[in-house]
């Protein structure tokens, strides 16, 4: 995690509870979080046909013109924008 003003960038991982039709078993992605805003927006993923982002990615890119989404309350989202918020100074 690395931050910069009210910005911080976090990669995150998601194991997959079924493939995908591709064989793809996990997400790595890089979000950014706009911890005055609550907002978040997702910069980069990685789709691998392994769990915990192993082996070599399947694809990988950046995302096309990503957009920031007000974070609803109660959501996983918002743990990982306040635990991301509260643990990287700055």
């Amino acid at each position: 995690m690395s931050r910069k003003g009210y910005i911080v960038h976090a990669w995150q991982v998601v194991n997959l509870a079924q493939a995908k039709d591709t064989n793809i078993l996990s997400i790595r992605s890089l979000v950014e979080f706009n911890c005055r805003f609550r907002q978040a927006r997702t910069m980069w993923i990685n789709e691998h046909r392994e769990r915990d982002a192993g082996g070599e990615p399947v694809t990988s890119g950046q995302v096309s013109n990503p957009e920031w989404v007000q974070i609803e309350t109660g959501t996983h989202t918002e743990k990982l924008l306040e635990f991301s918020c509260s643990h990287i100074m700055r």
